[in-house]
Order: C-alpha cells, then structure tokens, then sequence
C-alpha cells in the first residue's frame, strides 16, 4: 500500500519534471499561498546567511514546506548548485533574478510576488536577491535537512559574471 506522502512525492515530480521538460518551468501571476503565521514554525538556520521557518512539520524523505528568506543584493551561497530534491518556488515578497542550466545553456529569469518555478532535482541554479531580498515559500520533494546531510546541498562552481 502506497501512503499520501509517498503519492505527494510521485505527483510533485511528476508535475516539476513535465513543466521542466515542456519549458513550462516559469509560472507567472499565481496566487499567494494563505500560509497563516500559526503554521509557521520558529525561524530557523538554512544556510549560513538565510532564514527558514517550516510550514507545519518538516519530515525528512516527505514533501517539505518552507517560507525561505534570501537576504538583500546577494546570490544564493554566491554560487550556482544543485538538490537532489524536486523544488517549487513561489515568491511572496520581493525581487531579483533566477539563474539555471538548460541544454547545456543558462538562462535568466526576473522574478517578481506570484512568480513561481518548477525545478527538477539535480539542475544548476542559483537566486539571486535585489535590494529589497526575497522571501519565497519553497516545497522540497523530498525534503533533506540541509545542516544535517552533505548531500542536501552541493556545490557546482562560480556565478559567471555575465549571469549577474
């Protein structure tokens, strides 16, 4: 018997995997999430200079909800890096730019409140944060504890200065 966290792994990798393959990866002008601030846990480190608070219990392996907060005029850890999770990012407040590999090319997006993306596990990325920071609520399928597995997060090189 398959359980409800096991279907809501299948199905998010469905969906991030089709809208990836189809190009459909940048979703504009969505609806906010309603994430109510009793659902939020205590904030919590994320990386060294960011701050994530769990929307409702963060269980490793299970689809894992965070509200992220990139801080201002910096990119995410300064360099481009992969998860070996499935992620939907959807901005809630604030701006800047997402950098990602495809076919062998980067692209660059603005992101703007109600843009979304749908990014694969394994893609080289990064975030980078305008003036005024970015705070997004990001699903993780499945959810890996960053400060305590090694292989949550891993790095893949320098931020070119052309994506910047």
């Amino acid at each position: 018997m398959i359980d409800s966290g096991s279907i809501q792994l299948i199905e998010m990798r469905l969906i991030v995997d089709h809208r990836w393959e189809r190009g459909d990866y940048l979703e504009q002008g969505v609806t906010l999430p309603n994430i109510p601030e009793a659902q939020l846990g205590e904030p919590m480190p994320y990386e060294s200079y960011m701050v994530a608070r769990a929307v409702g219990k963060l269980i490793p392996g299970r689809v894992g909800k965070l509200v992220v907060e990139f801080p201002p005029n910096i990119a995410e850890s300064n360099e481009l890096h992969t998860h070996p999770s499935d992620r939907i990012v959807t901005i809630l407040e604030g701006s800047g730019v997402f950098v990602a590999q495809r076919d062998n090319n980067f692209v660059r997006h603005f992101l703007q409140p109600g843009d979304r993306i749908y990014m694969p596990r394994w893609i080289v990325h990064t975030f980078w944060a305008y003036c005024e920071g970015i705070k997004a609520f990001c699903e993780h399928g499945p959810y890996r504890d960053i400060k305590n597995d090694p292989e949550a997060y891993q790095p893949w090189g320098p931020i070119p200065e052309s994506l910047k």
